[in-house]
């Protein structure tokens, strides 16, 4: 991991901050981690570099105690032991392209009518609605198939 995280150009701006003593990073033990809060309560994160991204991602999402959960309860997931930069659109992209999620999601269909203001009239019997809903399945007795 130690050699992972210095030889892979996604972690250059950690690099740069860690040696200026800058953001929340710090090394422990050769390994760079990150500081952050979550809850309120401090939490030292592993920097991932590229390569472990994708493993981890799809351990968090897709293994049998991540159940396909959405991206506020992945990243949830993840950010308690895990960083890399761009974190939040990574997961995001992940979960959205996720395959399997894509054939469970229920689809959406946009059946229904747009709001629209109705004009109030002056007069009594200015204005008339009617409703017909049809055809209906049988029909009655006297062939009609359509209600008013």
């Amino acid at each position: 991991m130690k050699d992972e995280q210095n030889t892979y150009d996604s972690l250059e701006k950690v690099h740069a901050e860690l040696k200026l003593n800058k953001g929340n990073f710090l090394l422990i033990d050769g390994l760079i981690y990150h500081r952050d809060k979550i809850l309120n309560e401090p939490v030292i994160q592993l920097v991932l570099p590229r390569c472990r991204i994708d493993k981890v991602m799809k351990l968090a999402h897709e293994s049998v105690f991540g159940g396909h959960m959405g991206v506020k309860k992945t990243k949830e997931r993840i950010k308690h032991n895990f960083f890399w930069p761009n974190m939040s659109g990574k997961i995001a992209e992940f979960v959205q392209t996720c395959k399997g999620c894509q054939l469970r999601k229920p689809e959406k269909i946009g059946d229904r009518a747009p709001i629209t203001p109705i004009v109030r009239p002056e007069l009594p019997f200015e204005i008339v609605n009617i409703d017909v809903i049809g055809p209906i399945q049988p029909p009655s007795g006297r062939g009609h198939k359509y209600v008013l």
